[in-house]
This record gives structure tokens, C-alpha cells and sequence, in this order.
């Protein structure tokens, strides 16, 4: 069960006990860790209601009236809720096709509740006893998810109104208050909703935002913690040459035909990048780049990546930190193989290979080609350490 109180006017600016100046500067980094966010009981309701088919069908109770509800631990009820209006309707739709695009789990709408997964309805009250007035509610039962929004109470901020939307269906998609420590975790060690995470961080805290400016979608936080326990969508791309820029969250790109240009972000990614000449660029965090046949370039950042050409005459860069370097088929060349950040090979168990220094250069020789690594001598590399048998590699 979620409630979303009011807070009390003294701390609209949720500026309490943290200097706004410095406060500001964390938030443009900030990302937490997705434990913090994930609730692993609302993901396994969840995951249960939506093991037939894959796909969470989603209800909005749009036109309004007396209506029969399950009420989760409260009780089956009948409420007289209000017409959901068409421009939140849209909204809601909207960033359900967003993050169908972003998460493996698929979205449909249905006709009536008796479908649903999770539905939606605007409530003229919510009424659960104690102090303070609740604004949103998420219950779950035999009826699945029942999400309710005190429409009177925020019928006049529209944008405050879609945020409390995106909290309610938050928790109906697995995720937890960042002040909850009922797992064992709560965010920066405090419970107390108003000192915790900003809206800007995620989605499920309480405080008003540093900014003024209430979220319409997800955060980094969010996403990367939707993406841990629903996975990333795999995302096909075209025949023809393409590019495609990652988001701040683990992308799962796949290329085709065509010479690609496919950059990953932040997030722990894996772009591969099928036929063609293609340019596969990792960013910060642990990356896959699997280049396929062709002659690719492929280019890793900080993090501790995982490389491999494939089929072609290939240039790989891991970058900063321990990286694993797939040997392939084809003539490559890693640039930047560094003995003391751990980088290694890694060779396919049953395959046979010979080393020899080239100049400044060591070469590994296998039946499926040749690997150059440049500036790195044969006594200063220990086998032992900077090779690894491993299952098979992509091609």
C-alpha cells in the first residue's frame, strides 16, 4: 500500500535541512542505487499477474460515477470517482508508451477492470483515517492493482497531478519510497520522508522539488531500477545504416544490415552491431559491444567492458578500467590493451593459440585469425593472469 500525504506548507520548498546550493550540485550526478528503489514484493505481485502473457494490461476508469472496487486491504467498496479528463488520459498513455520502449514488458489497455492488471480511477475523496490528507493510494488484491487519485486535492496543479500518477503506477511496476526500510535498505540512512531523495532523484519521494518543477517521467534512478527487475527492451534496429544515441539507463541495442553508428550512455549497455561496418562506442559503466561481421570499429569508456569484434579486421579501445577482450575471426587490433588496469583475452575453450612479438607488438595467433596488441611486450604478459577460457563468443 503507497499513501502520498500533503506536506505541511512550511516545507512546499523541501529545502529542509539541506543547503539548497550544494543540495543542487549533488543532484546533477546523482543516481541511486537501484536496491534503494526496488520493492521486491510488489515486483513479484506484479510479475505474477503478468506471467501468462507478458504484457500488464492496464484500465482507466475514464468516465466517472459510482464504481465497485476491490480496495486491497481495506475492503470492497463502491466510491464515487470522477471522470479521468482526456488531457490525463493522454498523459497517462504517454509515458506508457515511453517506457514500453525503454523496459522488457509490454503494455495494453483493456475495456474494464475485470482485465486489468492495474486501474486507474479518480476518487472525490480517499478516506483511510488518521491525519492528514492522502492524495494518492496503491492497493493490491485478487483485482490486482487498484491505483487511486484524490482528484479534488490536486485538480488545480495539472503538473503536480501527473506526478502523483507516475508515483501511484510506480509502485504497481515494483518500486519502493526511497525512505521505506522495511528490506533493509533506505536511501542516504533516514526514513524521514521530507530529509530523503528529491523528486528529481526519483519519482517515489515525497519532497516538492529542488527545482519547482514536478517530473512528467522516470528518473536515471528509476529507470535503471525498472530496468533490474523487468530487463531492457531489445531495441531492432534497420537494415540500412543507422544511429542511435543511448539514454542515462542500460540500452539493448541490436544492428543489422548497414554500416552502424551505435553509441551507448551511462547504464550498463550492450549494443551489437550485426553486419556491416560498424562503430560501436561505450560510455561509463560496464559495457557489452559485439561488433559482427564487417570491419568495425569498437570503443569502450570507463567501466570494465566486454569487447569483441566478430567476424573482420577489427580496432578495439577498451579504455579506462579492466577490460575482457573477446578474441575473433579476422585481423584485429586492440589499441589499448593495459596489463596493469587487468585487462585480458578472452579465448573460446577448445581453440588453440600462439603468441610472438611483432616489433613493439604482441600478436596472438589462432586457426581463426590474428590479434595485435599494440605496445605490449610477450615477457611482461603473464598468461596465467591476461587469459581467460570462455563459452562461446558472438561472431
Amino acid at each position: 500500500m503507497c499513501v502520498l500525504c500533503e506536506r505541511a506548507a512550511a516545507v512546499r520548498l523541501g529545502l529542509q535541512g539541506i543547503a539548497g546550493v550544494s543540495t543542487a550540485l549533488a543532484l546533477g550526478d546523482a543516481v541511486l542505487a537501484s536496491n534503494l528503489l526496488i520493492d521486491s514484493a510488489n515486483v513479484a505481485f506484479s510479475q505474477g499477474r503478468v506471467a501468462s502473457d507478458g504484457v500488464m494490461d492496464l484500465y482507466l476508469h475514464a468516465p466517472g460515477g459510482a464504481v465497485q472496487v476491490s480496495g486491497g486491504g481495506f475492503g470492497g467498496q463502491t466510491i464515487e470517482s470522477v471522470a479521468i479528463p482526456q488531457q490525463d488520459q493522454d498523459y497517462i498513455r504517454s509515458i506508457v508508451s515511453r517506457l514500453d520502449a525503454i523496459i522488457d514488458l509490454d503494455f495494453r489497455f483493456v475495456a474494464n477492470p475485470g482485465q486489468a492488471d492495474v486501474a486507474f480511477y479518480y476518487d472525490t475523496e480517499i478516506e483511510i483515517g488518521g491525519g492528514g490528507q492522502t492524495l494518492g493510494l496503491a492497493t493490491t488484491g485478487s483485482a490486482g492493482w487498484e491505483l487511486f487519485i484524490n482528484q479534488p486535492a490536486v485538480a488545480s496543479n495539472q503538473d503536480y497531478r501527473q506526478y502523483v500518477n507516475l508515483h501511484e503506477w510506480g509502485h504497481a511496476l515494483g518500486l519502493e519510497h526511497p525512505f521505506e526500510a522495511g528490506d533493509g535498505d533506505v536511501y542516504a540512512g533516514s526514513t524521514n520522508p521530507w530529509t530523503s531523495a528529491y523528486p528529481e532523484e526519483t519519482v517515489m519521494a515525497y519532497r516538492s522539488p529542488l527545482n519547482g518543477e514536478w517530473p512528467d517521467f522516470f528518473s536515471t534512478s528509476d529507470l535503471n531500477a525498472l530496468i533490474e527487475a523487468w530487463g531492457a527492451e531489445t531495441r531492432l534496429l534497420g537494415e540500412q545504416g543507422d544511429r542511435f544515441m543511448g539514454g542515462e539507463y542500460r540500452d539493448v541495442v541490436a544492428g543489422a544490415a548497414g554500416n552502424d553508428e551505435l553509441r551507448g550512455n551511462r547504464g550498463f549497455d550492450r549494443l551489437e552491431g550485426g553486419s556491416g561496418d560498424d562503430w560501436l562506442l561505450g560510455g561509463p559503466g560496464a559495457d557489452e559491444l559485439f561488433a559482427g561481421s564487417g570491419n568495425d570499429v569498437v570503443m569502450a569508456g570507463f567501466g570494465h567492458d566486454t569487447l569483441t569484434g566478430g567476424a573482420g579486421d577489427d580496432r578495439l579501445r577498451g579504455g579506462y578500467g579492466g577490460d575482457l577482450f573477446l578474441l575473433s575471426s579476422g585481423q584485429d587490433v586492440i589499441e589499448d590493451f593495459r596489463i596493469a588496469d587487468n585487462d585480458r583475452l578472452g579465448l573460446e575453450a577448445g581453440i588453440s593459440y600462439s603468441l610472438q612479438q611483432s616489433g613493439n607488438d604482441l600478436e596472438v595467433v589462432t586457426d581463426q585469425g590474428m590479434t595485435t596488441l599494440w605496445g605490449v611486450d610477450l615477457t611482461d604478459f603473464d598468461v596465467s593472469k591476461q587469459m581467460i577460457l570462455t563459452s562461446t563468443i558472438p561472431l
